[in-house]
Formats: C-alpha cells, sequence, structure tokens
C-alpha cells in the first residue's frame, strides 16, 4: 500500500525482472521506498534466521517469548464470530518506521499494518485493534515459468514460512502490496492472484485459528494505473480486504497543463471506488486510503508568490512527461508548522508584502484540497513552491462518500505523520474526522444520498 514510487524496491526485493527506466526510477524516490525495504526486510530475516537449516525443515515454529507486559496481550485478534472483519467499519492505518503507537488516538482503530515493533502489537492487541506486517519476499517471474506442480509447492513453502513468521510473532496477518506493470492476462499476475488466493486459505484453516487477516494493496483506480492492469475483481475475491490506495494519483499526469495538483482530489477518489464496485467488487471489502501527507511542488521560474497556478519540471515516469516526481511527499505536521512559519501568501490574491498575518488556508472546492504558496531555496535561488494537502476538512468530506457507499472501512497512510505534542488541536481534528464514517450515535443513520442509492443500482 503503497504510494506507486515503491516499485523500484519491491522488483529489487521481489527479484522480479522487468525494464525499469532507472533515471524515471530515481525521480520516484522518496520517503516512503526506505519504509517499503524495511518492512520486507523484518519478515524476510525472520524466515531467514528461523529456516536456514539444512535439513529443508520449512514447518519448525519458533513461539518468540510474549513481549508484553500482559501475556493475553500476544492472542491474535478475532471477531466475536471468527471472521477477520469488523461488521462496524474498519479504520485501517499504516505506521511504519519505528512507530509504537503511543500519540494514537484508538478509538475507531482497528487494524494497523507495518506494525514491525513489538510494542506497538502490544498498544495494537490492548486496545483490540490488529497489528499486520508485510508480506516477505516472493518473486513472481520465477512462479510464472514454474509448471503448476512447481508452482504450487513453492507458493506453499512460502506460505508455511510465511505463516510461521507470523504466528510467532504474535501479528494478526499479512499486507500483500505489489506494484510492478503487468498486463491482467500475463503470467505474473496471475501467479500473484495464486499466491493470495493459498495465503488467505491457509490463514483461514484450523492450523491458523482464529483467522489471520489478509489485505492486498490497490490503485486508486482500476484504469490501468501506472501500466498495472491487474485483474482487480479477482483479487478483491481472494483476500479479506482490498486497501484502495488514494494518493499519489498524479503520477502519470496525461491531461491539461503541467502544473501541481491535489494529491488526492475528491472527484478522483469517487470515480475510483465507482469503478471497483462496478468490477463487483463487495463494497464491504474495501478500505478508502488517504494521505495524511501533502506534496510540495517547485514551481517554474517566474512563478510568482500570489500566483495561483504553480507550473512544475517536466518529470518522466513511466513514459509520461508529466508526473507527481517533480515534487516530493511532506508529513501533514510539517506542512502545516511551514504553513505557520515560511513567508508565504494565505490568500493568492494578497501581495506578499501584506501577507504577514496568517489567515485561512486556501482551498480548491473542485480539488477538495487545501493549498499554499511559499519561498524556498532551491539550487542557491528563493523558488516559489506550492503546497498540497488534505485536512480534516477534505478528508472528513471522503470519510462521508466511504459511509454513504457502504464501504468496509478507511484509513490513513500514515498513522505517524501528525504530531500531537506540538500541534494537539490539529491533530485531534484530524483523528476526529473519521467520525464522519461511523454512524451517528443515536443510531438514526439512514443514507438517502445520491451516492447510496446509485450503488444499490449497480
Amino acid at each position: 500500500m503503497l504510494p506507486v514510487v515503491l516499485v523500484f524496491y519491491n522488483l529489487l526485493l521481489a527479484g522480479v525482472v522487468l525494464a525499469v527506466e532507472k533515471d524515471q526510477a530515481w525521480e520516484r524516490v522518496k520517503r516512503f521506498q526506505r519504509q517499503s525495504k524495511e518492512q520486507r526486510q523484518f519478515s524476510d530475516e525472520w524466515i531467514a534466521h528461523q529456516f536456514n537449516n539444512k535439513d529443508g525443515d520449512h514447518h519448525y515454529i519458533y513461539q518468540s517469548p510474549c513481549p508484553c507486559s500482559d501475556p493475553q496481550l500476544c492472542q491474535p485478534i478475532s471477531s466475536n464470530d471468527g471472521f477477520p472483519i469488523r461488521t462496524t467499519g474498519e479504520v485501517y492505518g499504516f505506521a511504519g518506521g519505528k512507530e509504537i503507537g503511543q500519540n494514537f488516538n484508538w478509538t475507531h482503530i482497528s487494524t494497523v499494518a507495518w506494525a514491525n515493533e513489538d510494542e506497538l502489537m502490544c498498544q495494537a492487541h490492548k486496545h483490540n485493534s490488529r497489528a499486520v506486517v508485510a508480506t516477505p519476499s516472493f518473486n513472481l517471474t520465477h512462479l510464472a515459468e514454474l509448471n503448476d506442480k512447481e508452482r504450487q509447492s513453492q507458493i506453499q513453502e512460502w506460505i508455511d514460512k510465511t505463516l510461521s513468521m507470523v504466528k510467532s510473532r504474535h501479528r494478526d496477518g499479512v499486507v500483500f502490496d505489489y506494484e510492478g506493470p503487468l498486463g491482467e492476462q500475463s503470467g505474473e499476475i496471475q501467479a500473484y492472484v495464486a499466491l493470495i488466493n493459498a495465503t488467505r486459505q491457509a490463514f483461514h484453516s484450523k492450523s491458523s485459528s482464529p483467522p489471520l487477516q489478509v489485505t492486498t494493496c490497490v490503485p486508486w483506480s482500476t484504469n490501468c494505473i501506472d501500466g498495472r492492469c491487474y485483474p482487480y475483481r479477482r483479487l478483491a475475491d481472494v483476500s479479506d480486504l482490498v486497501y484502495v490506495m488514494d494518493y499519489d494519483t498524479q503520477s502519470q499526469i496525461t491531461q491539461g497543463p503541467c502544473i501541481a495538483n491535489a494529491n488526492a482530489p475528491l472527484a478522483g477518489m469517487k470515480q475510483g471506488i465507482l469503478e471497483y464496485i462496478r468490477l463487483g467488487v463487495d463494497p464491504a471489502k474495501i478500505i478508502l486510503g488517504v494521505p495524511w501527507y501533502g506534496y510540495q511542488y517547485p514551481c517554474l521560474e517566474g512563478t510568482k508568490l500570489q500566483d495561483r497556478f504553480c507550473p512544475i519540471p517536466l518529470k518522466p515516469f513511466r513514459g509520461v512527461d508529466c508526473s507527481d516526481a517533480a515534487g516530493w511527499e511532506v508529513p501533514y505536521s510539517t506542512l502545516l508548522s511551514e504553513w505557520n512559519t515560511t513567508l508565504l501568501v494565505g490568500d493568492h490574491h494578497t501581495p506578499p508584502e501584506h501577507s504577514t498575518t496568517r489567515t485561512i488556508m486556501p482551498r480548491d472546492d473542485y480539488m477538495g484540497a487545501s493549498y499554499f504558496n511559499m519561498m524556498r531555496e532551491r539550487n542557491g535561488k528563493q523558488v516559489v513552491h506550492q503546497n498540497w494537502l488534505d485536512d480534516p476538512t477534505s478528508l472528513s468530506q471522503k470519510f462521508t462518500y466511504a459511509k454513504s457507499m457502504q464501504l468496509g472501512g478507511v484509513g490513513p497512510f500514515q498513522l505517524g505523520d501528525l504530531n500531537p505534542s506540538t500541534q494537539p488541536k490539529e491533530s485531534q481534528a484530524m483523528w476526529a474526522a473519521f467520525d464522519s464514517f461511523f454512524p451517528d450515535k443515536d443510531g438514526d443513520d439512514e443514507d438517502t444520498t445520491p451516492e447510496a442509492k446509485l450503488m444499490a443500482e449497480q
């Protein structure tokens, strides 16, 4: 789940031999790539340690001592009926890094992904939330080249190791996140579907009781985003949940001028969710993933601080000249800090010399996102930069839409992008936005929105 920029590392780690243009790939090196590598290393290193034996015994499970203060916290989480989906709705968030969850608001959180730290697992279980990890590496090209019997054997071997890793570390499931460009009928994607399907069957078997959760990350749209022409209905069918990564949606800008834009426009989110539903994906399996980070873009020379539009340099990605690779991700808390401290204009009609007082951050109602301009040094020059971010207002709109479409849940990437110690009110407002997804407390929550009616007609 991850932003498409993870492709480069994912290809290296999975051993998939594909023609990746190095110059373009490096333009998209972002903080999430490093984190993705760390997530897989957590799984890969444990498996290498446990299964590096000459006799080839892949069924030995080493049960790590419970690291929690209360041994009961090492028991796997299960819903009342044993099925790994909450009927009340999911808040499925990614942690990343060395996050341990002390600053999380656990009111709605049901699953924390990338829960590598034992302390985070203990915190999650304390609040009846799942702690899941990234899958170990896999080689789709190799699997696609095998005959059916050999492929099944190697998939089973991979599953044995993965299940052992998950159970021994007291985790509650895994997250699949492959983002390489593949055709829907390719051998690699068929192997991917088979791998997920077999994993889910094993994770729901009696040997793993209660059932362990299997989630698959998918892009914001089903329309072959960045060359990912996957069989999304089949991926959803063989998964417990699909995490729709509605962020980094400007990876390939093919329409209009090449300008800075919202990370995840509201209209695009609605269109993408409808595409999944029209394919026949069960809305209850869909998690709407949203960004808790924004984008910062350097504007081309000649752009003024008060200008509304910010032309950006051409930075190709997978054959498209204009992409968000011209910018970079910035955590929500950092953007708030820059809004409060950096030379900027709070209203693009306000001259810079009169912009010392802060006003309400400008919004683009069509994009459903906030933005602001600021000056920043780049290559020895002061350059106008434009920032785009989702905030409590835009997220509440998206969560309300997710509720109207009866989606299974919502969730941020990443949970650690807030700073409650220095921005307590702003952080609290981000957490409070989740309330828009859940039923009203008085129970009167009948949904008669046009979106709900449209879904019912599908």
